[in-house]
């Protein structure tokens, strides 16, 4: 796996791609992870695109303990994919772009995104985006 190290800060300020959200899951009730399934437009399926909607919604999803978002340029894929690999057929294999998460978890605290090599999909680039966005307290 590779590594690189970015912010959100620009992708914030530049406009995300429309995005939809497919699907929501939460491991538990109250405090567990929130797991995100969205999907963008196959124009928009680029590096810069994947790393403002992650931003966009880590930003909107800032009060979450945990937070993890995989992200598709198909809805189908996005509403069918299952992230331990049972059951996900060549095209929703084909149309992941990545995953963004972020944790607040003391020991592990962090904020990044994991995208496919374009040249050999087993491969990671992962993008460290530092600590988790500020939660939006009221």
């Amino acid at each position: 796996m590779l590594t690189e190290k970015d912010t959100c800060e620009h992708y914030l300020q530049a406009k995300a791609p429309k995005f939809t959200i497919a699907r929501k899951q939460r491991t538990n009730l109250k405090e567990g992870a929130l797991f995100l399934y969205v999907s963008i437009a196959p124009p928009d399926a680029s590096r810069d695109n994947a790393l403002a909607v992650a931003c966009s919604i880590g930003k909107n999803h800032a009060d979450e303990r945990a937070l993890f978002v995989y992200i598709f340029d198909n809805l189908h894929a996005a509403r069918r994919y299952n992230s331990q690999g049972e059951g996900n057929d060549k095209a929703t294999v084909a149309s992941y772009l990545g995953m963004y998460g972020f944790s607040r978890e003391d020991a592990n605290s962090f904020q990044g995104l994991d995208l496919p090599d374009p040249g050999n999909s087993r491969r990671l680039t992962h993008i460290d985006l530092g600590p988790p966005p500020i939660r939006q307290d009221n």
